[in-house]
């Protein structure tokens, strides 16, 4: 789970492979922004809130663009699981 930097809500990652946004305020529902085929362990979320990057129980590492959450990157890191992420500001 990380919050957006705005304070607009949350992002949340599941075992079943979803990544959610849960907005802070008003009645907005959860939205779904990927349904991964593999559980998702990790999550990080880029410095400017412009990509979210899921670390991949099959170790694969997927990257969205936020807000809409559509794919950028699918990347294969190796045959363990992902189990931390992190962006650096460069």
């Amino acid at each position: 789970m990380r919050f957006a930097p705005d304070g607009s809500g949350v992002l949340r990652a599941f075992a079943d492979g979803r990544a959610t946004f849960l907005p802070a305020r008003g009645s907005a529902e959860e939205r779904e922004l990927a349904r991964c085929t593999a559980p998702i362990a990790a999550l990080a979320l880029g410095a400017e809130g412009e990509r979210l990057a899921l670390g991949l129980e099959d170790g694969r590492v997927q990257v969205l663009r936020l807000p809409a959450g559509d794919e950028a990157l699918t990347l294969r890191a190796h045959g363990a699981g992902i189990a931390a992420l992190a962006f650096t500001r460069d």
